[in-house]
């Protein structure tokens, strides 16, 4: 019950625990996914003390690095379910899901709260803070994270392409359907690189070497999955290519092979041609001998 007394007074109890500065002791002494009360009340903390002045008092780099070792774990979790198990989220797949619901339960609660906290202590947070989210590796841990769910739970602009996202075995896709709605965190990860970059030609740099910007590229698009993820991942990218010139050269060359490879243009019988200097021509082409006309 959220609204218990016993857990009113253990939520002001780990504010004072928060405000003492020693809750990065108890992280890192915690079981690896299950510190929710923990992670929790500092989620609330910082949403609740939103001033970058107010949370610059308890944010560490202890407690930076406490949370990026639980990040990586429950990053861990989602591989071991996912990865080390046939793709069940292919429509061709019919073999039974080995996704372990318990885990992902606790996965699920830990990555809710930490991108919670990274989300608010990166939002006009000094420089002090994105040098611990760098040099802690929080930001590869975020786009790796970001990654693997682009990986497992694609993109999906219409009903129809949801339908066909789904294993043919029922049982199955109840699963899958359970898992999505777990972790449709890909908007706070996308909003979360897009705060590290801003204003940092080193951080938009290791974005940008570390594949977050193609990331965010590619997340420019509709998701019925995410809505606005787009609208997200325009802001982000408005802060990875400040004064960033390689990461906009980065941006024109990748624009250039998306207008090359664009599928519409073969269902109109068209062409893109990418010339030596980068420019894009498209030609219309002959259909192969002994297609359907």
């Amino acid at each position: 019950d959220d609204e218990s007394d016993s857990k009113t007074m253990l939520y002001v109890i780990l504010s004072q625990i928060i405000e003492l500065g020693e809750l990065s002791v108890l992280l890192s002494t915690a079981p690896d996914v299950l510190p929710y009360g923990l992670l929790d009340a500092l989620a609330v903390y910082c949403n609740e003390h939103s001033a970058t002045a107010e949370y610059e008092k308890v944010i560490s780099r202890g407690l930076i690095a406490a949370l990026t070792r639980l990040l990586s774990n429950s990053h861990d979790v989602l591989v071991r379910s996912w990865e080390s198990s046939a793709d069940v989220y292919s429509p061709e797949s019919d073999v039974h899901s080995n996704v372990d619901m318990d885990d992902m339960m606790s996965a699920h609660r830990c990555l809710a709260a930490i991108v919670s906290i990274f989300g608010t202590i990166t939002t006009d947070g000094s420089a002090r803070i994105i040098d611990w989210v760098l040099d802690c590796q929080a930001i590869h841990k975020v786009i790796a994270l970001l990654g693997l769910l682009n990986k497992h739970l694609p993109q999906v602009s219409n009903a129809q392409e949801r339908q066909h996202s789904l294993p043919t075995n029922e049982a199955d896709a109840g699963n899958v359907e359970s898992v999505k709605r777990l972790f449709m965190f890909k908007c706070d990860l996308v909003r979360i690189i897009g705060n590290v970059g801003y204003k940092s030609t080193a951080a938009q740099d290791l974005i940008r070497e570390l594949g977050g910007l193609a990331l965010v590229l590619d997340h420019m698009k509709i998701d019925d999955n995410h809505p606005f993820i787009r609208e997200y991942a325009v802001v982000a990218l408005k802060g990875l290519l400040h004064n960033n010139s390689a990461s906009q050269d980065f941006v024109r060359e990748m624009s250039v092979v998306e207008a090359a490879q664009n599928p519409e243009l073969a269902k109109a019988g068209l062409q893109a041609f990418v010339s030596d200097d980068g420019q894009v021509s498209v030609k219309r082409v002959a259909p192969d001998a002994g297609a359907d006309k």
